[in-house]
């Protein structure tokens, strides 16, 4: 909470900046980071993982943002989320009366940083900006999810501020924003990995990210056990190998009589195209050796030519493993290309849930889903979505373990 006594020696601070600064001098983009250093774990600013950059103002620190003309108004234009921050007032826009009153470009890139996170879909809020003792220079301390992301964004953070202070020319905010969603997307935990991850959290479990895949090491010491998504330290060799198997998984499943989809592994356009005919159109394509949806080809062959389109699929498959091949020598298994029907279809397309038409109260469900659907992202095709949720009074019942929607179960 920020107390009287801290605002008189703020605006105090602020009066001093001014009378310093260089008669007839403008404000120059010279915000530059000087330091960057990560913290995995508990540290001197903060028990949660945060990042530091040592940044240094140039002749910003001259330059509180009420004495930047237009500054305040184009970062709440650009950035409308960030004025929402309280920044230690209480009260929600707090941050936003902050650079109207005037603060420095340090604290403001703190808090940039945060919410470019937030717009990318990590959960992060708490930061700090003290001076480091040079004048000019300062420590911007704030916490972040995921580390690729969260140091990213602390530059574009700064080059955003240097953008607000004098126009840089092939600058395009919504671009860089677009791009650093597509590096939240691909660093991302799977659903799998992240629920295991929110309970350990729960249960207060330190947890590290060990690659950039899903290694995950839970606990420290003698007590620390690793996972990879949903295999542990204790994960069997050989059951990993069966199911990472997909002709031999079936095989498997359907001996032990569980339905499964029929399915040939084929090498080739003619053999695709032959074990096509063989299942019955149409198909759906997809490479043995692939996961999370990733190259799979759905409802081929279902129109007057169904040859063509699985042919052109199975190419575009063996093209893409020629190069990788090329890039990665000596790298993967021999690509293999399974050819299963269309009973897979709903399970990899990942189609957005709709809730059920017949439910009072959810008929917008179409009309939401047409607009989540003009607003994809790409990285949609990999990613699980969330089911819009209309009723203010759709509740869930934990003594009858299922929803009530106005008193009937669904």
């Amino acid at each position: 909470m920020t107390t009287a006594r801290g605002d008189r020696t703020s605006a105090a601070k602020r009066r001093r900046a001014r009378a310093s600064a260089p008669a007839g001098e403008a404000p120059r983009p010279e915000l530059t980071i000087v330091e960057t250093r990560v913290y995995r774990g508990p540290n001197y600013w903060n028990y949660e993982p945060a990042i530091k950059l040592i940044v240094d103002l140039g002749n910003l620190e001259h330059f509180p943002t009420n004495t930047i003309p237009g500054f305040t108004e184009a970062l709440l234009e650009m950035l409308p989320g960030v004025g929402q921050h309280t920044c230690g007032t209480g009260r929600v826009g707090g941050f936003a009366d902050r650079l109207r009153d005037g603060t420095w470009v340090g604290h403001v890139a703190e808090h940039i940083a945060l919410q470019l996170q937030r717009e990318a879909g990590t959960e992060v809020g708490r930061g700090k900006t003290r001076g480091t003792g040079e004048p000019g220079r300062y420590n911007v301390v704030y916490s972040y999810a995921e580390e690729s992301v969260g140091v990213v964004a602390g530059k574009l953070a700064v080059r955003l501020v240097n953008h607000l202070v004098s126009a840089e020319k092939d600058f395009d905010f919504g671009a860089e924003l677009e791009a650093l969603i597509l590096l939240a997307e691909r660093a991302a935990f799977g659903p799998s990995t992240q629920a295991i991850l929110d309970e350990a959290a729960l249960r207060d479990i330190p947890t590290i990210r060990l690659n950039d895949q899903s290694l995950v090491q839970l606990g420290h010491g003698v007590h620390q056990q690793r996972i990879r998504a949903t295999m542990t330290s204790l994960t069997g060799s050989l059951g990993v190998d069966i199911a990472s198997d997909k002709k031999l998984t079936n095989k498997l499943l359907a001996a032990t009589g569980v339905p499964v989809p029929r399915a040939e592994v084929v090498r080739g356009e003619d053999a695709a195209v032959a074990a096509a005919r063989r299942i019955g159109f149409p198909v759906a394509v997809k490479p043995l050796d692939g996961n999370h949806g990733r190259g799979v080809a759905l409802n081929l062959g279902d129109d007057d030519a169904p040859e063509a389109p699985v042919a052109r699929s199975v190419l575009a498959l063996l093209e893409r493993q020629e190069q990788f091949a090329r890039e990665n020598p000596g790298d993967g298994p021999p690509l293999g290309t399974g050819i299963r029907s269309i009973m897979l279809a709903a399970c990899v397309s990942r189609t957005p849930d709709v809730p059920l038409p017949d439910v009072p109260g959810l008929a917008r469900g179409a009309e939401l889903q047409a607009e989540a659907d003009a607003g994809h992202r790409p990285f949609e095709a990999t990613r699980l979505h969330r089911i819009p949720v209309v009723r203010s009074d759709l509740r869930h019942s934990s003594a009858a373990d299922h929803l009530m929607v106005d008193g009937e179960g669904y």
